[in-house]
């Protein structure tokens, strides 16, 4: 099997057990959502953003350094990145409990300090599977990594959904964070064992400190500068309008991890695969796809957010409506961004990470400032316009480091987004209609469907030869009757076009 096919393949596990992972994770959240007040689901999602914010440590940096290690070659580092990763394990524990977990209770409620206090073992069971994980991707193998996902995710939602229909309220949430976490890693442990041996080599420790910091300094910054909004919001607007901004956008974050996550996590593998000169071309290709797949869906879930969140949440966060329509049209510059990142990743462009990581968190931080207004759609409108803003020092650093154009990139991408936006226009105004006339759940169907159609008609008739060279690119993923379906049709209109 070709890379490129391993590649899709592993988005496709991936993604398949994200899927169930969201699913049983937005159920929670749904009933959470519907049953606590907006000050108590505000504090829940405090604690659960904290303990975010350490468990990011283990799933980059040393774990893309163990997927490129050369065991025969460079040596066996991985008995070395075991005991680091406990060290720094022990370590996040002691920060958390001890240094965050007082300042929170200072400023809100001691219920925030014992949430975090219960989720420390989620810290220490992800820094015990990163080998595991890193093994089982190193070697294309993406089935055990969605066995884990979807494990994590069904353990997640039954615990959690018993425990809330029990009246546990957020500790159902809390407990089931730390059951899935557990299950995951058994796991792992399970289908790629390995047992370290009792080694630490200073010399590789440097090495793997060298190659993931800058990464891992570079992720907590990215993740601080993006949730920066909702810890100022926390401390200027209070729990309610972090409660709020998290509804709007616990969406988008479904998506993000069924599709984005996935897709980053197979491009580290397969752009380790080439070479730094044979990257430009894939990088084109995977993001005109990526974007012409992506951006419709992102923006049309904001064509009919207000429908979506009156479905899952309730007539009590309407106000979550604007902030998921605004948040949508984030995916442009992600998308960009995740693409940039794995390619400075596999190619030894650590550091030039850390300063993209930097001027995010300056650009971030002083857009953030707009939560001191206590409004959660204005703080949604400021981060989308930040998300653009940095994204273009991504696709300037892309073009220094690796001669990729950002005209190429725009070029590749502009038909879809100019699609996804004419869709936009016209179902947004067409769902509101359709609110006031059917039953809330008719009415998102009837403007996704609509919205579907919408987009396929535009892309086809308006920039037609790019969507059948996109299609024609990703044609063998289609089964073989279809294929002669779609040459036979290819061959016809050619002949069309010559008479």
């Amino acid at each position: 099997m070709s890379i490129k096919a391993k590649s899709v393949s592993g988005i496709g596990w991936l993604s398949f057990a994200n899927s169930a992972n969201q699913a049983t994770t937005l159920i929670v959240f749904i009933i959470l959502a519907r049953h606590l007040t907006l000050e108590q689901f505000g504090l829940v999602m405090l604690a659960v953003l904290i303990n975010n914010v350490f468990t990011i440590v283990f799933k980059e940096g040393i774990i893309d350094l163990l997927i490129r290690n050369d065991d025969q070659v460079d040596g066996d580092i991985r008995p070395t990145a075991f005991w680091l990763l406990l060290m720094l394990a022990a370590l996040c524990v002691a920060i958390q409990s001890g240094v965050i977990a007082p300042f929170v209770d200072h400023f809100f409620s001691a219920d925030t300090s014992v949430y975090l206090a219960a989720m420390a073992p989620i810290i220490v069971l992800n820094a015990m599977s990163v080998v595991n994980l890193a093994n089982a991707r190193k070697k294309f193998n993406f089935k055990i990594s969605a066995l884990r996902n979807f494990i994590n995710g069904l353990l997640t939602g039954i615990v959690a959904i018993v425990m809330a229909l029990l009246g546990y309220g957020a500790w159902s949430l809390i407990i089931s964070r730390v059951a899935g976490a557990i299950g995951s890693a058994v796991i792992l442990w399970y289908e790629e064992p390995y047992r370290p041996r009792l080694a630490f080599n200073v010399r590789d420790a440097r090495r793997i400190v060298s190659y993931s910091a800058p990464i891992l300094q570079f992720r907590l910054l990215s993740y601080l500068s993006g949730r920066m909004p909702e810890f100022l919001l926390a401390a200027f607007a209070g729990p309610a309008a972090l409660a709020i901004y998290r509804v709007g956008g616990r969406l988008i974050e479904a998506v993000n991890s069924l599709l984005l996550d996935s897709i980053a996590n197979v491009l580290v593998t397969t752009f380790a695969k080439l070479r730094e000169r044979d990257t430009i071309e894939p990088y084109v290709r995977v993001t005109s796809a990526l974007l012409a797949i992506l951006v419709p869906i992102y923006i049309g879930c904001g064509a009919i957010a207000p429908q979506l969140t009156h479905v899952l949440y309730g007539g009590k966060w309407a106000e979550s409506s604007i902030v998921l329509t605004l948040l949508s049209f984030q995916i442009v510059p992600a998308l960009l961004k995740v693409i940039a990142i794995t390619l400075f990743k596999t190619h030894d462009r650590t550091s030039k990470l850390r300063m993209l990581g930097v001027r995010d968190i300056i650009l971030s931080v002083l857009f953030a400032l707009t939560a001191t207004t206590g409004s959660p759609s204005i703080v949604a409108a400021a981060v989308v316009i930040g998300a653009f803003l940095t994204c273009t020092f991504y696709l300037s650093a892309s073009q220094k480091s690796f001669g990729i154009s950002g005209s190429w990139v725009v070029k590749g991408g502009f038909p879809y987004c100019v699609a996804s936006l004419a869709m936009f226009a016209i179902v947004y105004p067409l769902a509101g209609f359709l609110l006031s006339h059917l039953p809330p759940l008719v009415a998102a169907m009837v403007a996704a469907s609509a919205g579907a159609f919408i987009y396929t008609a535009l892309i086809l008739v308006f920039f037609r030869k790019q969507s059948l060279d996109l299609l024609n690119e990703l044609l063998f993923l289609v089964p073989s009757r279809f294929k002669k379906l779609f040459v036979k049709h290819e061959a016809v209109s050619a002949q069309d076009e010559r008479f």
